[in-house]
C-alpha cells in the first residue's frame, strides 16, 4: 500500500507537461477588533487541471484562529488535497476504516487519488497532534465484480508495535442478486477480527436486504471517527419491502445482535404503507429488547415530508416543507431531550444562500441559534457565519459554544 501511495505521488508530480501554463497570486486579509491577520500566497501550476483553495477563520471573545484550511488541485488527471484540521476523507467500502475527525487536535494530511480504467487508487497521510495514519485503497471495478483493498497504518503505541489494518472486500451481481463479503484483521501480538456479509435481493414486487456481521471487541478503528459495523455485536440484520398492489407496501426492518457479555439486542420496527398520487402513508409499530413499544406515522409529498414518533414516554417529530422553490423550512422535536429546532433555507439566486437556526432545550434552559451568508462570484465563494451549526442533530453539540467565521473557496480550472 505505501508502494502504491508513492507510485501515485511521482506520478502526478513527474507526468509531461503540456506548453499551457497557469500563475495564481491572492491574497486575503481579516480585521477583527482583536487582532489583523494578514497573509500573501503564491502558487503556479503548470498543465492542465483545477484548483480549489478553501480556508475558514473562527473568531471567539478574545481569540481569533484558522479552524482549518484546505488547497485542492488536479494534475495530470491525478487529484490531490493538502489540508489542514480537515476530517479525513472516507475510504468506501461497507467496512470502511478511514475517514472523519479521528482526533481533537488539528492535523495536516495529505490526499492523493487516481483512476485508469476500472482501477482506482487512494493514498493518505495525516500528521496530528494525537497520532499519525497512513493508508491507501485499491479499487478494481468491472461489472458484475468490485474489489476493494485497504491497508492503514496508525503510529498508536500498543504494546511494543504500531497498529496495522487490512480489509479486503468484494461485491458480485447475480441476477437480481447483490452478494457482498468483507474482512478485516488487525494482526499483532493479539491479532482482532472483522467478518460482514450481505445479500441483497431486488425485485419487481420486493426488495429484501440480510446481512450478518461479527466484529471482535478489540476491532479498533483510530483512523476511523464512527465505524458502523460497531464493535463486540455479532448476529443479524434485515430490511425488506413488499409492495401489494400499485398502492400498497409493507416494510420489515431490524437487527438481532449479541454483544460482548452474551446479552441479546434486538429492534424491529413493521410499517405498512399506501400510495395516493404524490402522497405516501404510512403507519407502524416498534418495539425492542428493553419491553420499549412506539408507533410510527410518516407522509411524504412533493414538497414536504412528517414522521412522527410515539413511545409511551417520548415523542419524537420531524418535519420538512418546501414553501418555494427557494425557501425550505425544517423543524425537529424531541420531548425526551425537551428539545425543539427550526432552521431555514434561502436561496436568493444561484450566488446568494442565507441559512437560519433557532434551538431551545428545555432542562438546560439553553437557547442556541445559528446564521450563515454565503456569496458566489465568479471563481470565488465567502461565507459568513455566526453560532453554533449543529450539523443537523437535536441531540449533539450543546455545549459548543458560539463563534464567528469567515469562509473563503477559491476555485479555477484551466
Amino acid at each position: 500500500m505505501t508502494k502504491l501511495f508513492i507510485f501515485l505521488l511521482i506520478i502526478s508530480l513527474f507526468a509531461p507537461v503540456d506548453a499551457s501554463s497557469l500563475t495564481l497570486d491572492w491574497d486575503y486579509v481579516l480585521r477583527t477588533s482583536v487582532k489583523e491577520t494578514v497573509t500573501m500566497s503564491q502558487l503556479r501550476l503548470a498543465g492542465s487541471g483545477a484548483l480549489n483553495w478553501e480556508t475558514m477563520f473562527y473568531y471567539l471573545p478574545g481569540e481569533l484562529g484558522v479552524d482549518r484550511a484546505s488547497l485542492d488541485f488536479s494534475l495530470h488527471g491525478i487529484e490531490h488535497r493538502i489540508a489542514w484540521g480537515h476530517p479525513l476523507p472516507h475510504f468506501q467500502g461497507r467496512m470502511s476504516i478511514v475517514g472523519g475527525n479521528v482526533q481533537p487536535g488539528k492535523g495536516l494530511s495529505y490526499t492523493v487519488k487516481g483512476k485508469e480504467g476500472p482501477w482506482s487508487a487512494t493514498g493518505v497521510v495525516l500528521w496530528g497532534s494525537v497520532f499519525d495514519v497512513w493508508a491507501a485503497q485499491l479499487k478494481y471495478t468491472q461489472k458484475p465484480w468490485q474489489l476493494l483493498l485497504t491497508g492503514c497504518l496508525n503510529s498508536v503505541d500498543y504494546p511494543g508495535e504500531k497498529q496495522h489494518m487490512y480489509v479486503v472486500e468484494g461485491q458480485t451481481s447475480l441476477g437480481n442478486f447483490t452478494l457482498q463479503g468483507a474482512l478485516g484483521m488487525s494482526p499483532g501480538s493479539s491479532p482482532s477480527y472483522a467478518r460482514y456479509a450481505q445479500v441483497d435481493y431486488r425485485g419487481s414486487q420486493a426488495r429484501l436486504l440480510l446481512s450478518y456481521r461479527n466484529i471482535d471487541g478489540d476491532f479498533v478503528t483510530p483512523a476511523k471517527s464512527s465505524f458502523s459495523l460497531g464493535r463486540g455485536r455479532k448476529g443479524w440484520e434485515l430490511g425488506s419491502t413488499v409492495s401489494i398492489g400499485p398502492w400498497a407496501f409493507v416494510e420489515v426492518t431490524g437487527s438481532d445482535l449479541t454483544n460482548l457479555s452474551g446479552q441479546r439486542q434486538y429492534q424491529w420496527e413493521l410499517v405498512s404503507g399506501l400510495s395516493l398520487g404524490e402522497q405516501t402513508l404510512r403507519v407502524g409499530k416498534g418495539w425492542n429488547h428493553k419491553y420499549e413499544e412506539w408507533v410510527v406515522y410518516g407522509l411524504v409529498g412533493p414538497q414536504y415530508e412528517v414522521r412522527l414518533t410515539q413511545g409511551e414516554e417520548r415523542w419524537q417529530g420531524r418535519l420538512q416543507l418546501e414553501l418555494t422553490p427557494q425557501l425550505t423550512v425544517r423543524s425537529s422535536y424531541d420531548t425526551g431531550l425537551s428539545a425543539v429546532r427550526v432552521q431555514g433555507d434561502l436561496a436568493l439566486d444561484g450566488e446568494t444562500r442565507l441559512r437560519g437556526l433557532v434551538r431551545y432545550r428545555h432542562d438546560q434552559q439553553k437557547l442556541q441559534y445559528y446564521a450563515s451568508l454565503s456569496k458566489t462570484v465568479g471563481p470565488l465563494q465567502v461565507e459568513l457565519d455566526w453560532g453554533t451549526w449543529d450539523q443537523g442533530r437535536l441531540d449533539a453539540y450543546w455545549q459548543h459554544p458560539s463563534a464567528l467565521g469567515v469562509k473563503v473557496v477559491y476555485h479555477r480550472a484551466w
